[in-house]
């Protein structure tokens, strides 16, 4: 047995269970778009998920081979560190943002723009300039790496938020909502079944009322005419 808050207290009629059960189609069918839409995300946030960890060992890689790089480039130039500050200051780095749709949530893609870069300057005959680039260049990676990690993580925490809804959206549906239409539909089915039955019931008490009276009049006209005296001449 059922109590109120399980199904919508409605008047059990045709048209209400025709509205019913076309609110349970429509549920069941957001149901089926929610769950496709969560398996989607679930598989990119799974890829994503394995993709940051394996670049934050990259970062710490690279971070490595930086520091290495920067290294080699003070020891070559010494006292020199200011003179290369100064020269080889160039345009700043721009970042780009890009937006891309995965299951309706919008993610954000940040990118690194390198403007061009200053005089190179220069440092003598021990291969200065060679150090010099590979350490610009080695920043300029580990820079490239850095940013990529924050869109991942960015997209990470969206995906992670947009998953959550989702469930919160399909589990309200799959035990609350189409239980509850479901639930309102039996009931409307119960009582119209029921109105049925009562109605033929009716129906037949009113056929048998009138055969009894039928009947009952028959006798009636049988005894009267048994009980006229015949006259006799």
């Amino acid at each position: 047995m059922t109590s109120a808050d399980d199904k919508y207290s409605v008047f059990s009629t045709r048209m209400n269970l025709a509205d019913f059960r076309t609110k349970l189609k429509k549920a069941e069918n957001g149901h089926s778009l929610l769950k496709k839409k969560h398996d989607a995300i679930k598989i990119h946030f799974q890829n994503l998920k394995a993709a940051l960890v394996e670049e934050t060992s990259a970062i710490e890689a690279q971070s490595r081979h930086a520091a290495l790089a920067v290294g080699r480039l003070r020891y070559t130039v010494g006292t020199a560190t200011n003179i290369l500050q100064e020269n080889t200051l160039g345009e700043p780095v721009r970042l780009s943002i890009e937006e891309t749709n995965i299951g309706g949530a919008t993610l954000f893609s940040f990118k690194c723009v390198f403007g061009s870069s200053a005089a190179r300057p220069s440092f003598g005959l021990a291969g200065g300039r060679d150090i010099f680039e590979t350490a610009q260049k080695e920043y300029q990676a580990l820079l490239e790496r850095i940013v990529g990690l924050a869109s991942m993580k960015t997209s990470y925490a969206l995906i992670e938020k947009t998953m959550q809804a989702t469930n919160r959206r399909i589990n309200s549906l799959e035990h609350i909502l189409i239980p509850k239409i479901t639930k309102t539909i039996i009931h409307i089915d119960s009582e119209l079944d029921e109105h049925d039955r009562e109605d033929f019931f009716r129906i037949k008490m009113i056929q048998k009322n009138k055969k009894i009276q039928s009947n009952a009049k028959d006798t009636e006209d049988t005894l009267a005419k048994e009980e006229d005296p015949e006259i006799l001449f």
